[in-house]
């Protein structure tokens, strides 16, 4: 759900998982789980042909736009 902000609240969501992009793992820090989410979202926007995310305006507005920027 790249680049959606919808609100899907209460609504039944169908997921398909089309590609593994890779094993579970566990990580060290926050940093280093925030590396790796940002590298799984770039994979995916490869996967599907999407163009690279722009992020500036989500930091400077205070809104998450990506999984990575709810965790920070």
């Amino acid at each position: 759900m790249l680049d959606w902000h919808g609100d899907a609240y209460g609504k039944l969501v169908r997921v398909e998982f089309l590609k593994k992009l890779r094993d579970e793992e566990k990580y060290i820090d926050l940093e280093t789980l925030s590396a790796a989410i940002a590298k799984d979202v770039d994979n995916t926007r490869a996967y599907f042909g999407l163009p690279p995310a722009s992020n500036a305006g989500s930091r400077a507005t205070g809104f998450a736009i990506s999984a990575t920027d709810r965790i920070r």
